[in-house]
């Protein structure tokens, strides 16, 4: 008998639905749903943990954006959605395989989810990120210049930079200078 849910868990339901069925922690904290009342719902198999730092509403089915947004959630507000991972959000050509990766700065090199989690030295600007749903994603100009830290191959960085090149979502001179100045 699900003797701890209330009306908390409508929110936090409701909040779940708009993010691929996955919940944060900070966001259940923010709902103040304290952590027993957590180990309750994950007892009563209202909620199920997926990561460090995310949760899932029990039943819903696992998909790879809800482990995207899990991965996401996992790695807190320093992370970024990367990688093939930021190749398939923003549609580039042969990027459709159900990674999961995820780029921080140095300082957060330690941060664990179930997805593949690189760090970076470099810093990130303004124009390096945008927001995909839920979540910080990297634009295409930054997911090919990191692409070695994922171990990208030749084909795959290729289809990278040629598939945003024609979807404009690159300037192959800005692209070009700024791989010269990284190397």
């Amino acid at each position: 008998m699900l003797v701890h849910m209330d009306a908390r868990f409508g929110t936090i339901a409701a909040i779940a639905a708009s993010q691929h069925s996955v919940v944060s922690l900070d966001q259940l904290e923010a709902a103040n749903v304290s952590r027993s009342l957590r180990h309750h719902w994950l007892h009563d198999g209202l909620l199920d943990r997926l990561g460090p730092k995310s949760f899932t509403v029990a039943g819903s089915d696992p998909t790879w954006m809800r482990s995207l947004v899990a991965g996401f959630f996992d790695v807190g507000d320093c992370g970024f959605v990367a990688g093939r991972s930021a190749a398939r959000l923003e549609g580039l050509d042969g990027f459709a395989g159900d990674q999961v990766e995820l780029l921080v700065p140095r300082a957060h090199r330690r941060v664990r989810t179930h997805g593949t989690v690189r760090s970076t030295v470099h810093e990130f600007g303004k124009g390096d990120i945008q927001n995909i749903g839920c979540m910080r994603v990297v634009r295409a100009e930054r997911l090919i210049l990191d692409s070695p830290l994922f171990g990208f191959s030749r084909e795959e960085t290729e289809n990278a930079i040629d598939s945003a090149i024609r979807k404009r979502l690159v300037a192959e001179h800005r692209l070009r200078s700024r791989a010269i100045e990284r190397h």
